[in-house]
């Protein structure tokens, strides 16, 4: 009877879970890249975005788009 050690068993178990992780993400590459770069993306923007409101600058609307109703 063929019979395997603990160690065997380890090994291929290990193995295996590395072979079904890689297929997902060979698989899923599309999307991850996609998801890589706007990471990247956001972070390179980060301190542009910080720096809006301490240097002063008001982005705040100074008229409302929509005219009041009165309510």
């Amino acid at each position: 009877m063929f019979s395997l050690d603990d160690r065997t068993g380890n090994v291929i178990t290990t193995v295996g879970i590395f072979m079904i992780a890689a297929a997902i993400l060979y698989i899923a590459r599309g999307a991850l890249l996609i998801f890589v770069l706007s990471v990247l993306f956001a972070y390179l923007l980060e301190p542009a975005v910080t720096l809006i409101p301490k240097s002063g600058v008001n982005l705040a609307r100074r008229h409302q788009i929509w005219p009041e109703t009165g309510y």
